[in-house]
């Protein structure tokens, strides 16, 4: 048995590939044992033709399933073949227009029994194994269509996985974690600033505005933190938020961000502000998941030397 056969279902798409492959380089053999100059490739494209003589590009791409750019690379091998012959819409300049030669209609009667011979074939084949394969690849279709395999795979992983997560609010004890938990990712991107030592030094000093901190933990270990700092009345600051480095990629940034939001409105909240980088990428995809949006409008003073942008969240409209 090879590895691909043991490993099962892990290794089905590369399976059902090398399956694909090798019926179309079995196609080649037909065409070529019978002498006729023709790919399997070119098939959807040249039946299509057959049956509606004319068609524009973007309608051929459209009704086969494939992306523009894969079409015009079979439509200029079949126009080398000399299969088809393509012009402009007398009507509409910026349409192509395609359509069989003289060439490709002769052909047609000599295509058809090869076809017909392997539509039957096929039928055997699938007959003697009890399988539906077109119903089964259509159902197949239809049910990636409404949910991918990457989704449900994600889904799934996370249903099996979630982590028992619970938040804490400040306390002595937790003050040094939110110092090194901010420590640790800012020296990894960047630079620790005056006004971040400001804030990491003296976390006092964001409960006694009327902010808040919390911290992420999992069991007795301490694996996250954010801040909630007070601006003006309802306009809160979301700051400081950190993930321990060992635990990153597990959705503990999504929890602590669904869980500063719920904190922010608790405290009458109207309106959440953050500063971030673009060097963040993943944070900032799951900002714009949430609803933030880059405040580019609003005359504001950065915080940071470091390259900031700032994005707003109106929580009255997210709720």
């Amino acid at each position: 048995m090879t590895l691909l056969k043991e490993l099962g279902y892990l290794s089905l798409a590369t399976r059902i590939k090398t399956l694909g492959d090798a019926m179309l380089a079995d196609g080649l053999q037909i065409y070529a044992g019978l002498g006729i100059n023709f790919q399997p490739r070119w098939f959807s494209v040249f039946y299509l033709l057959q049956e509606h003589h004319e068609l524009p590009v973007t309608e051929v791409a459209s009704r086969i399933g494939l992306s523009h750019p894969a079409i015009i690379k079979i439509i200029e091998s079949m126009e080398e073949a000399g299969l088809i012959e393509s012009a402009k819409n007398s009507r509409d300049g910026r349409k192509r227009m395609i359509t069989l030669s003289a060439k490709g209609e002769a052909l047609i009667p000599e295509l058809q029994p090869v076809w017909k011979a392997l539509e039957e074939e096929l039928q055997e084949l699938f007959a003697k194994l009890n399988i539906d394969i077109l119903g089964v690849l259509e159902s197949m279709e239809e049910l990636l269509q409404e949910k991918p395999i990457s989704k449900r795979v994600q889904e799934r992983y996370r249903r099996k996985h979630s982590l028992d997560l619970q938040f804490r609010p400040y306390s002595k004890v937790l003050a040094p974690y939110f110092k090194s938990l901010n420590e640790e990712w800012l020296t990894e991107y960047f630079s620790i600033e005056d006004e971040d030592r400001q804030m990491l030094d003296h976390p006092e000093n964001i409960l006694s505005e009327g902010g808040a901190i919390f911290f992420a933990c999992l069991g007795d270990e301490i694996v996250g933190t954010f801040a909630l700092v007070a601006l003006q009345k309802g306009v809160f600051e979301l700051a400081k938020m950190a993930v321990t480095r060992r635990h990153r990629n597990r959705g503990i940034g999504q929890r602590m961000l669904t869980e500063a939001l719920a904190e922010a409105k608790n405290m009458g909240a109207h309106s959440l502000i953050l500063h971030t980088s673009a060097k963040l990428e993943a944070a900032n995809h799951i900002y714009g998941k949430f609803g933030f949006v880059e405040d580019r409008l609003a005359a504001h003073t950065m915080k940071y030397l470091r390259p900031s942008r700032r994005f707003v969240l109106d929580l009255v409209r997210s709720s």
